[in-house]
Parts: C-alpha cells; structure tokens; sequence
C-alpha cells in the first residue's frame, strides 16, 4: 500500500523507506524517502454529489477516515474531478475514498475514488 513501511522485507538502518508506487501488472513496487509521498494533486473518478455539483473552486478534501479534510480547489477534467491542495499532502492509494465538504466543514459535497 501507498505509504506502507512495515513487512517490505527491506533490511534495517540507513534512513526510512516508504513504499511511493505500486504497478500490479508489472509486480514493482517502488520505495523512497517520506518526502516522495507528498503530492499536490490528485484525480478523483466515480465522483457522486449529494446535491448537484459544486462549480469549480475552494472546498475542503478529506481522503482518510481518521484524516482532517484539508483546503483544495477542484477543476471538472474529461476524466472526473481533479484536486489541487494548497499544501502538498501524502499521497492517497488508489481505490482511497475521497470525501468534499464546504469550506465550512459542515456540510458534505459529495465525494469520489482517487485514482
């Protein structure tokens, strides 16, 4: 997984190592320092609106359960909904649920899965 450290089977010492990709087709795995982890976009796919969709701009993202939903904008893409957080965040496995709230963090927008 995304992020993972434990159960790599890499041997100890030197600095941290984090898994920062994964290509199932190919078996790879790729690890890296924490640093390569952070990203600043991210696409989100099967996106559903709890009313109708929100225009383009500032909403709040949130993309764990136990996660604070963090400040972004989001752009309509031909492929789905594109994020762009204002501060670079860790990156979210594929499959991850991805949830948009209003910048008030009262009300639910809608949400989607990060691709």
């Amino acid at each position: 997984t995304i992020g993972q450290r434990r159960g790599l089977g890499l041997p100890g010492g030197g600095p941290k190592r984090y898994v920062i990709d994964v290509d199932v087709d190919a078996g790879v795995v790729a690890v890296g320092p924490e640093e390569a982890l952070l990203r600043t976009e991210l696409e989100v796919g099967d996106v559903t609106w709890v009313g109708s969709q929100p225009a383009a701009g500032p909403v709040l993202v949130q993309c764990s359960a136990h996660g604070e939903a963090r400040p972004a904008d989001l752009r309509v893409s031909d492929r789905g909904i594109d994020v762009s957080w204002r501060e670079p965040q860790r990156r979210v496995s594929p499959g991850q649920s991805v949830v948009f709230y209003d910048l008030g963090d009262t009300r639910v927008l809608g949400g989607g899965i990060a691709r």
